[in-house]
């Protein structure tokens, strides 16, 4: 509790005292591991700002437009997080070694993910999940989470983790190879899952590989028709192919959907009146 209060406080002083202490007094309590990663990371982060004419890409980091005197951008101050190298590997390797010693701890992997994806280490950061997809397998989806509480639902909480760490893939990373593996081993498990099906077109997508995209695609439009988010990446293929009447067809069957759902709910708001 004090340690989490120094550091919430950014002392970062006493924190590292009562770091000392604990690791002196319990070397192998397995939140020692959690709060070493916390505060090697909070002490790592530095926040640099530069200028630029154009708008990054980069959504992580925060912009400040710079206007002429009509109101037009001229440019950008820049605002990021960036790590310090020695202090960012202390903290992947306390709580790696934590992982090692306590691997049924789905928080201690998620820090390890986290950070892994803010320095943009795409390779790493995909080894992490799949060991982590690799553990849950074998572990029947039993999961503890901090202080060892038994983490109810583990495979759905898991499953909406990885759909956040696919989004970040396709944001950050160069092509859709990591997207691919990480689709790959959880299609192993369910080879019929709609939502890694259309993640597994999306890495094709990514990597500018329309008939494979189509394949994946079709093949989770067989298991669930006219499913939205299949339909919408089928249209952009078929646009991106020049197949217009195809991408016609899926945007017909997207504004059906659409206007299906709206009446829908227009309907349950009038009852709930």
């Amino acid at each position: 509790a004090r340690f989490n209060k120094y550091l919430s406080q950014n002392d970062t002083v006493f924190a590292k005292s009562v770091m000392s202490d604990w690791r002196e007094e319990s070397p192998n309590d397995p939140e020692l591991y959690v709060a070493m990663f916390n505060y090697y990371m909070i002490t790592s982060m530095d926040k640099v700002a530069e200028m630029t004419k154009l708008k990054p890409a980069d959504t992580d980091c925060t912009l400040f437009p710079l206007r002429d005197s009509l109101g037009n951008a001229t440019g950008y101050i820049v605002t990021r997080t960036v790590y310090k190298e020695n202090q960012a590997a202390a903290a992947i390797e306390a709580i790696s070694k934590g992982i090692e010693n306590y691997p049924g701890r789905l928080d201690m992997r998620y820090c390890k993910i986290y950070l892994l994806g803010k320095q943009k280490r795409w390779n790493d950061f995909t080894n992490e999940i799949l060991a982590t997809i690799t553990y849950a397998e074998s572990h029947n989806n039993q999961w503890l989470w901090a202080s060892g509480m038994p983490l109810e639902n583990g495979k759905e909480a898991l499953a909406m983790s990885l759909e956040e760490y696919q989004q970040q893939l396709f944001n950050g990373d160069v092509n859709g190879t990591n997207m691919r593996a990480i689709a790959e081993a959880m299609l192993k498990g369910d080879s019929k899952n709609i939502g890694n099906l259309n993640y597994m077109a999306v890495s094709y997508i990514k990597d500018t590989d329309y008939s494979k995209a189509l394949q994946s695609l079709k093949k989770a439009d067989k298991i669930r028709k006219d499913d939205p988010a299949v339909l919408k990446n089928m249209s952009y293929v078929y646009k991106q192919t020049g197949d217009e009447r195809r991408m016609n067809e899926c945007l017909e069957k997207l504004k059906k959907i659409m206007e299906a759902e709206k009446a829908a709910n227009a309907e349950k708001a009038g009852v709930d009146r």
